[in-house]
């Protein structure tokens, strides 16, 4: 038996999830679900039977404003949620009603777009709480076998001009486009994220045939023509969601210019690596100012414009290139002719710990929702991994100190956290694990006298700043050997480290 709310309290969870959480995906369109809402209710008061895929949507919908309801204006919000263990409780438990009913919508029917939308929104829901697990990628995985049984791949194959559709008609095939393409710009990100799946992809370009969909707002469905499309410049509902399709095609290309074991075997061609990182730059250095982040890591636009979207966008885009030159960092000991990679993977490390300063600046001033989320915390221990991995094997007296107060700065990032967020006392205790095993311990307890903060500048260059002298950074006693791994060329140790931490956290 399913729980439902009263048709009040479902209307306002509706209207939060469609107000404040939808943008980031933007894959329903909301007075579609505003009306299913409506017959799902009026169903359940006069005990006749619903469809499992429109109910495992509305539930998904629920658990996801349930989960984020501390982060939401309180007054648009149902009574109950008020307590933040009650709506996790709730949130918990629409999770599991919610994947019930898609399983029995997929045994019943085969599936449904509703099952795909609900699982999209599910395991959104799932790697923002618990990283890149097992049961986030199954969720995943479930929701594009559904969309292929569906044919939402050939959307575009045998149609006809938009133009001639019904307003309807228009709007069931523009949100089926952007449903297969979040999926598959979310398969071409996984690839380039750490876990079983990475370095694999499962969508090929050639065997797909679907449009992009347009960029315009849900209310330009019915007030402008079919074939109405805004620019790309344009901060519409839909702008983000394009950006996040044209970064995930260069994550593609990168991981078909790097398979994963090209770096281990040697027969990669750098330049190739230079090529994908330009295009990195010129995707950074077009996007919009909604979505521009300056080098302190502060917003370039209003900070009420895009927020959520501004800074998933750029942790995205630093967390990626750090994976695309953390091989040549390690690299660049023995041949000066990776420092390019050197510089730019220290740069976006750098970056993402003065993003997650932002974050916390910008949650003070109640701009946006506190992004506490695991990815987010992976990402700052990957950026930490990048940091220390450059002092161990790029140290020099000019650079140290820096290098070491970088690296407190991002352990106090974490501990400032752990306290809300129990998980990160894990990630801590994982990290000391990792390090230890190479001889380097950090006193947690002690506090850094240079920090990571919102005017933090991410260096152009990687000299001394004036740190002074940080005592509470301690190596263990075979620091040399450290050296010597570098020299001796004995890379995958390191790169097995990188990799070891990047997959203990997902």
């Amino acid at each position: 038996m399913i729980d439902f709310p009263s048709l009040e309290e479902a209307r306002a969870l509706v209207n939060a999830y469609g107000t404040k959480l939808s943008a980031i995906h933007h894959v329903v369109y909301t007075p579609t679900i505003r009306a299913s809402c409506e017959d799902i209710m009026r169903r359940i008061t006069v005990h006749e039977s619903v469809s499992s895929g429109q109910a495992a949507l509305l539930l998904s919908i629920f658990a996801m404003t349930c989960c984020f309801s501390s982060y939401i204006m309180q007054e648009s919000l149902p009574p109950f949620l008020n307590s933040v263990e009650f709506a996790s409780h709730l949130s918990t438990l629409w999770v599991k009603s919610s994947l019930d009913c898609i399983d029995h919508s997929r045994r019943a029917r085969g599936g449904t777009v509703e099952d795909v939308q609900a699982s999209i929104v599910l395991y959104l829901l799932v790697f923002n709480l618990e990283g890149y697990s097992p049961r986030g990628r199954a969720i995943f995985q479930n929701a594009l076998s559904t969309a292929r049984e569906l044919s939402l791949h050939r959307v575009d194959f045998k149609s006809s001009s938009d133009v001639n559709l019904t307003d309807s008609e228009f709007i069931q095939k523009e949100i089926k486009r952007r449903i297969w393409w979040h999926l598959v710009s979310s398969d071409w990100l996984l690839a380039l994220t750490g876990g079983p799946q990475e370095g694999t992809y499962q969508t090929q370009p050639g065997h797909m045939a679907v449009n992009l969909p347009r960029n315009i707002n849900d209310e330009d469905f019915i007030q402008r023509p079919h074939d109405y499309e805004r620019p790309l410049s344009e901060p519409t509902a839909m702008a983000y969601f394009l950006h996040r399709v044209a970064f995930s095609e260069i994550c593609r290309k990168i991981v078909d210019t790097l398979p994963f074991h090209a770096v281990k075997s040697g027969k990669f061609d750098y330049n190739q690596v230079l090529e994908r990182d330009r295009e990195l730059e010129g995707f950074l250095q077009n996007l919009p100012d909604c979505l521009q982040l300056d080098d302190s890591g502060a917003s370039l636009a209003e900070p009420s414009i895009w927020p959520i979207q501004r800074y998933v966008m750029n942790l995205n885009f630093h967390a990626r290139r750090c994976k695309l030159h953390q091989p040549f960092l390690i690299r660049n000991s023995t041949n000066p002719g990776y420092s390019h990679s050197r510089t730019a993977c220290l740069r976006s490390a750098r970056a993402i710990l003065a993003i997650q300063q932002n974050l916390k600046l910008e949650m003070d001033l109640a701009t946006i929702p506190p992004l506490r989320f695991i990815v987010i915390i992976h990402y700052c221990f990957l950026a930490t991994t990048v940091l220390v991995m450059d002092l161990c094997l790029n140290r020099s007296k000019e650079t140290e100190e820096t290098q070491i107060a970088d690296i407190m700065s991002a352990y106090r990032c974490l501990q400032e956290v752990q306290g809300t967020l129990p998980a990160v006392a894990t990630f801590l205790k994982a990290m000391s694990e990792l390090l230890g095993r190479y001889d380097i311990s950090i006193n947690h307890n002690a506090t850094p006298t240079r920090l990571v903060n919102a005017q933090m500048e991410i260096p152009t260059d990687l000299g001394d700043t004036g740190t002074s002298s940080l005592p509470y950074f301690e190596l263990g006693g075979t620091w040399e050997d450290f050296g010597t791994l570098g020299h001796e060329t004995t890379y995958p140790s390191w790169d097995q480290l990188f990799s070891e931490v990047e997959s203990r956290f997902i």
